[in-house]
């Protein structure tokens, strides 16, 4: 049998900044938004083969020289054929109000998240 297996994955970040120097001077508003994804998909083709045993360990061949054997399990005569699926999404947003001002030698900042 064989398995072929199938992975796709993005990764993404968006950041924005506005200036808001219209309202007061070092005033800004930063925004980000990430966006993550995972997605893989698997599919199984197989063969089960049938098992044998022994009947007489002592005595295991015939007089024409093949093998006495018990079939145990009988396999399957066509290819199995499976499909799995599995995936996560990921989302973040963050946003912040930032200041930042010189005042001659004086310098008044701060961020509210």
């Amino acid at each position: 049998g064989f398995r072929t297996v199938t992975d796709s994955q993005i990764y993404s970040n968006l950041r924005l900044t506005q200036d808001l120097g219209f309202i007061t001077k070092g005033l800004s508003l930063t925004g980000m938004f990430a966006f993550d994804t995972y997605n893989s998909r698997t599919v199984k083709q197989k063969k089960t083969e049938s098992t044998y045993y022994w009947v007489d360990k002592n005595n295991p061949y015939d007089k024409y020289g093949f093998p006495i054997l018990s079939q145990t399990y009988e396999g399957s005569k066509t290819l199995d054929f499976a499909v799995e699926s599995s995936g996560n999404r990921k989302y973040y947003l963050e946003a912040s109000l930032n200041y930042s001002r010189t005042f001659g030698r004086h310098r008044v900042g701060g961020q509210c998240p």
